[in-house]
């Protein structure tokens, strides 16, 4: 691997908060050899001006070692381009199927997408075609302002005289009421079944509401806490801001569910179905997550210490900046995760499949990782001091400036690994 460093000087666009200095911030892209250097400068001025902030070129004097950072990771896993993101309160990651430096720009593009939230409308206007989800973001064009056209014309406006009209009696008309129309929360408690039902602010705490039917049910700022929701069907359920507290929603479909705000302290989650769900910055403390499928869940920030996630599926979850210090991940799947700047110290990860995870800037010290599959893995700048490597399938993996002092890699299969800039002892 050729390793490319291009550092981009970043100026705020606005000015200073009074009482602050003006920082001037540097980019820097580590690639692979697969894209070309002058190429991927010239995009990265180009995007990254055009959404964040200005760019200009590195001094000739350098930069200093504590200077603000954006640092951008590219790398080429079979058919598919990965960019990784960090900064001061930037991390996010991107990927695309498509080839050299197309590939590069859309997973770029993904990843400020991802990340800047207000900027998203403006990124769909230049570069929707490049992004599946700008189908979502409305973009309209003003319509041009048509001056009436006036045409004269003669007219002759005949006498009328005028009419007395008498407006007959209009007698309102009885409608029978519906079967559907009986109180949400009745019909809920008689039949277990309410889909699309209005139940904001319910009180349905300590009900016993399994294999219940709420999909698509409104039940924000309900209070369900000890409720029995076993094997419920919450399927796009709006639970925003819901007491979840010790409630059992284990083997509940919760796909594509609103949570935020939502309390989830002390819930069984058990074998739930949490696929695509956002539960960025939730606490979850106290929770069974063991089995629980969190497929392409958001879980960034989320702090998930000493939590059980054992046989979890978390593949493609973002997990990124979260603390799963202490956590149990025995026999859970993390292919394809971002867990890029997640704590992971002292973790058993011993035969968790981990091939393809983003595990840049991670914290490994003292994890064990014997028998991992770390296959094609991204563990740029990661910090794996004293951490047990004893057997680790690492095939392809990029271990880039990753901190390796003190971890033990007998039996290690380090085939195609990118190793430059370890630090060993």
């Amino acid at each position: 691997m050729r390793h490319i460093l291009i550092i981009l000087s970043l100026l705020l666009l606005s000015s200073p908060v009074i009482g602050q200095s003006e920082e001037t911030c540097y980019v820097v892209v580590d690639s692979s050899e697969e894209f070309n250097p002058t190429l991927l400068s010239n995009i990265s001025v180009s995007i990254i001006s055009q959404f964040l902030r200005e760019v200009e070129p590195i001094p000739p004097a350098g930069v200093s070692m504590d200077s603000c950072l954006y640092q951008i990771s590219v790398s080429k896993e079979q058919d598919t381009t990965f960019v990784t993101f960090k900064g001061k309160n930037l991390n996010s990651y991107g990927d695309s199927k498509l080839s050299g430096t197309d590939g590069f720009q859309q997973s770029l593009l993904k990843s400020l997408y991802r990340s800047l939230r207000d900027k998203r409308k403006l990124i769909c206007e230049d570069y929707g075609e490049l992004i599946v989800k700008c189908g979502s973001v409305v973009v309209q064009d003003v319509p041009k302002k048509v001056e009436p056209k006036v045409v004269e014309k003669k007219v002759t406006i005949p006498k009328v005289e005028p009419v007395v009209v008498e407006t007959p009696k209009v007698i309102p008309k009885k409608v029978a009421k519906r079967k559907s129309d009986m109180p949400s929360l009745k019909k809920l408690l008689d039949t277990k079944k309410c889909p699309d039902c209005d139940l904001s602010r319910a009180n349905l705490s300590g009900e016993n509401l399994s294999g219940a039917n709420l999909s698509d049910a409104n039940l924000s700022d309900a209070n369900l806490s000890d409720a029995n929701l076993i094997r419920a069907n919450l399927f796009f359920a709006n639970l925003s801001e819901a007491n979840l507290n010790n409630a059992n929603l284990s083997d509940a479909d919760l796909s594509g569910a609103n949570l935020s705000g939502a309390d989830l302290i002390g819930a069984n989650l058990g074998g739930a179905d949490l696929s695509g769900v956002d539960l960025s910055g939730k606490d979850l403390s106290g929770a069974n997550l063991s089995g629980t499928n969190l497929s392409g869940t958001n879980l960034s920030g989320t702090n998930l210490s000493g939590e059980n996630l054992s046989g979890a599926n978390l593949s493609d979850a973002n997990l990124s900046d979260a603390n799963l210090s202490g956590a149990n991940l025995s026999g859970a799947n993390l292919s394809g995760a971002n867990l890029g700047g997640a704590d992971l110290s002292g973790v058993d990860l011993s035969g968790v499949d981990l091939s393809k995870a983003n595990l840049s800037y991670a914290n490994l010290s003292g994890t064990n990782l014997s028998g991992t599959n770390l296959s094609e893995a991204i563990l740029f700048r990661a910090n794996l001091s004293d951490a047990n490597l004893k057997g680790a399938i690492m095939e392809g993996a990029n271990l880039s400036y990753a901190n390796l002092k003190g971890a033990k890699l007998s039996d290690a299969i380090l085939n195609g690994a990118k190793m430059e800039g370890v630090i060993e002892d």
